[in-house]
């Protein structure tokens, strides 16, 4: 998709605040025939390329974790909640903070514990830059998570973070 997920929650989160306590199925509908280039997907058909809406699953998804990130409240209608309001004004900010604490409550990871497990895999392989898979790995030989997550999840949250500008990413892999 041609938008990251970063942008996809910030358009989500401005949607939400134009529009409060429009049900789910109502916002998604509106943001997909909006045509926004972040919820556009480009796929190839025969020898062109050709540019469509990505599904209404997609964008129900990002508003279900901007809901476990304690940003929007998806109670008959979406809206922002105290901290998705303050999320407009400093979005980098909040975001990163809901990240951090959602990994901490619903996997016992804090941003300690990522370092360590980032600086572990620096010092087995001599200074090498970490791949969130080695970090993954890492987490997972060192016990470190108190709840299963997949590799794919935790390069998403990883992703996030160096977005928001918690940690620091070259090329996909991380460093602090």
């Amino acid at each position: 998709m041609p938008g990251t997920l970063y942008a996809k929650m910030n358009l989500l989160l401005r949607e939400c605040a134009a529009r409060p306590g429009t049900p789910l199925d109502n916002l998604t509908t509106s943001v997909l025939q909006k045509g926004y280039y972040e919820f556009v997907v480009s796929r190839r058909v025969e020898d062109r390329l050709v540019q469509e809406p990505c599904q209404e699953a997609t964008v129900r998804r990002i508003l279900y974790t901007l809901s476990d990130l304690g940003l929007v409240l998806i109670n008959g209608g979406c809206t922002l909640s105290i901290r998705g309001e303050s999320a407009l004004e400093d979005y980098a900010t909040v975001l990163g903070q809901a990240v951090l604490e959602h990994l901490q409550r619903v996997y016992g990871l804090s941003l300690t514990i990522i370092r360590d497990a980032i600086w572990r895999v620096k010092v087995a392989r001599g200074s090498d830059v970490p791949s969130a898979a080695q970090i993954y790995n890492q987490l997972l030989a060192a016990r470190a998570l108190k709840q299963p997550i997949s590799e794919e999840r935790l390069s998403t949250w990883l992703n996030l973070l160096a977005r928001c500008g918690v940690l620091t990413s070259y090329f996909r892999k991380y460093y602090w």
